[in-house]
């Protein structure tokens, strides 16, 4: 940010260290501003890409066990997105992960 200034506005800032401290101090609460703006997005974009593979993965469990679909996701779910990712492109684990998660739920009841 300071450096993206012509070379005698980064001269004069050199020349006075009260308002080179300004302009710090303006750039570190932009940035901190930014980086908070960056994480609600990434909040929020994995919060869709979680509802993304949950719908995805409900109606593949649904076609396996529709009685429990919604507990079998919802315990699915709770794997990492890089995890379901595998689920969803290859069927076997799928069916593995759901046989894993009927036996907790016939365990339950």
């Amino acid at each position: 940010m300071l450096l993206e200034q012509h070379k005698e506005a980064v001269l004069q800032l050199l020349s006075d260290p009260k308002l080179l401290e300004e302009h710090v101090n303006l750039a570190v609460k932009t940035l901190k501003e930014q980086n908070i703006e960056e994480t609600d997005l990434s909040d929020a974009s994995e919060a869709d890409e979680t509802d993304r593979l949950g719908e995805k993965l409900f109606s593949l469990v649904e076609q396996m066990d529709p009685l429990h679909a919604n507990d079998i996701t919802g315990m699915l779910l709770e794997m990492d997105s890089a995890s379901l990712q595998q689920l969803l492109s290859d069927h076997t684990k799928l069916e593995v992960a759901v046989q894993k998660a009927q036996a907790v739920l016939d365990t339950e009841s």
